[in-house]
């Protein structure tokens, strides 16, 4: 945890366990302040008009949700969500930002995490207007299928959790991993999990 966020929590913080699925925020609530995430993972999502819906960018243990409202003082943009267990600390708006004004080093701090949190954004906008659907796919599965050290790639999540991550709808990545399964670069073993056949074309498709 960066020191200037570890004195926050030990002065102002308010801890929360959330259960997977429950909800920090939702886009047009009230910003309460910012949540730091101490444990777990939290997806931050846009949902449009549509219905459709896309993630924006994740937090695990150590990162911080809700820093644009804390400037502007306008409502979430987004809604945040528990993608597993977790435990989020609340740090108040109104005592935040005197410490802000005491502190134009901790300000800085912020406002670096948030041009962070920008490019990060616009990198994952650059990959949904410049990749196919089969490439984001390919890229996510060869990513975690390096991470896990096997012969083996779990989507990590559900389908529908998914076609969010990758901005498309659940039967578009039904249709690409039966694709990649007829193809021999998978093969299904249920509940998520799959075999990885062909490694090298799976490399080729993440490219």
């Amino acid at each position: 945890m960066p020191p200037p966020i570890a004195d926050l929590l030990q002065a102002i913080g308010r801890r929360r366990r959330y259960q997977r699925g429950s909800f920090l925020f939702h886009a047009g609530d009230e910003a309460l302040g910012i949540h730091v995430v101490l444990e777990g993972r939290i997806r931050v999502r846009r949902s449009a008009p549509s219905g459709r819906t896309v993630v924006v960018h994740h937090e695990t243990a150590g990162g911080i949700l809700g820093e644009i409202p804390l400037f502007d003082g306008r409502r979430y943009p987004a809604t945040a969500q528990a993608a597993e267990p977790s435990v989020c600390a609340l740090l108040p708006r109104q005592p935040l930002l005197r410490r802000l004004e005491d502190d134009p080093s901790l300000a800085r701090f912020f406002l670096t995490r948030l041009a962070g949190r920008l490019r990060e954004v616009i990198g994952r906008l650059d990959s949904m207007a410049t990749r196919s659907v089969a490439q984001r796919l390919a890229r996510h599965l060869l990513a975690r299928w390096r991470a896990s050290g096997s012969t083996r790639v779990s989507l990590g999540m559900t389908q529908e959790e998914l076609a969010e991550e990758l901005g498309t709808v659940r039967e578009v990545i039904v249709r690409e991993l039966r694709l990649l399964c007829r193809a021999g670069v998978l093969t299904s073993l249920g509940h998520g999990l799959y075999e990885v056949q062909d490694g090298r074309t799976l490399r080729a498709l993440a490219e």
